[in-house]
């Protein structure tokens, strides 16, 4: 009875030692939080600069080509890449120059070291290349991920304020 005993304790706690090393470390320490934080902070307003000037590959550069998807403001899909980039070189050809770009409220929400989630709202006014001046108002959610050894966007939901 004693070496069941001990060969049950024995499988026990090798499979618990087993268990908590396979474990991702989950938790994050509240100086971790505030660097990820500032670096997603750093990402998103090196974004709004690209998008700003109109600079298709630098916007570009901030997604990952591999997992990205997104939910479009029409509640349709990108459910890979190419069709996202496809809208941005599009909808970036039309304008002729963006005026201003503001962010009045953003908030970042870091899930662990290595993924956070920033919500914006935005105000954007800017020209079409016909000339036409138009003022833009919405919002949006992006998932950041750290998880190919950069912080790159996985997942983009935009929403528009009529």
């Amino acid at each position: 009875m004693i070496q069941l005993l001990s060969k049950t304790l024995f499988i026990s706690l090798l499979f618990i030692l087993i268990i908590s090393c396979t474990q991702k470390q989950t938790t994050i320490t509240t100086a971790d939080t505030a660097i990820v934080k500032s670096q997603i902070r750093a990402q998103f307003n090196s974004l709004a600069i690209a998008a700003k000037n109109l600079d298709v590959n630098s916007y570009l550069s901030f997604i990952d080509k591999d997992k990205f998807t997104g939910l479009k403001v029409d509640g349709t899909n990108w459910n890979h890449y190419e069709g996202f980039k496809i809208d941005i070189v599009t909808g970036f050809s039309f304008i002729k120059k963006v005026h201003s770009l503001k962010f009045p409220n953003v908030k970042i929400s870091v899930v662990n070291a290595e993924t956070a989630v920033l919500t914006n709202e935005y105000i954007q006014v800017f020209s079409l290349n016909d000339g036409a001046k138009l003022t833009s108002k919405g919002g949006g959610t992006q998932v950041w991920s750290k998880a190919s050894g950069k912080w790159l966007l996985i997942s983009i939901s935009a929403s528009f304020k009529p």
